[in-house]
Formats: structure tokens, sequence, C-alpha cells
């Protein structure tokens, strides 16, 4: 879990706190999912970026941008 801590001048967006409403699967070479992002507002600002894995192994980093399949919930 990577917490995150906005500055006070941004605006919060309409989406008032939880977890996105998006599905944000984590894709391996071979084009498996092996995990997926959760991203958390609170009070209208990004909070929380988890990533949970699937495997028996936990990942040493964050996955790259290309890894990643989104869509919505």
């Amino acid at each position: 879990m990577l917490g995150l801590r906005p500055t006070p001048d941004l605006a919060p967006s309409a989406f008032p706190g939880g977890p996105m409403p998006v599905s944000v699967e984590v894709i391996d070479a071979s084009g498996e999912p092996v995990g997926e992002l959760l991203v958390w507002v609170d009070a209208g600002h990004l909070s929380a970026l988890e990533f949970a894995w699937w495997t028996d192994q936990p990942p040493g980093r964050l996955p790259h941008p290309s890894q990643l399949k989104v869509s919505q919930k």
C-alpha cells in the first residue's frame, strides 16, 4: 500500500471516498492476470494505491503502466 497526500490547494473530485469504481488488473508478460491495483479516495482526493497480487511470490515493485488493464466496474 502506498499512501498519498495531495497538496491542499487541489479541488476535490466528485467521488467522495472509498475504492474507485474501476478494475485495474496487472498482467504478466504472457498476458495472464497476476494481481490488481486498488485506487483509494478520501474526501475527494487520492489517498492510497494498493497492489494486491494473486501469485505466491509478492512483487518487488509496482507494475509498469503497460502491464495494466483498466476497465470500469
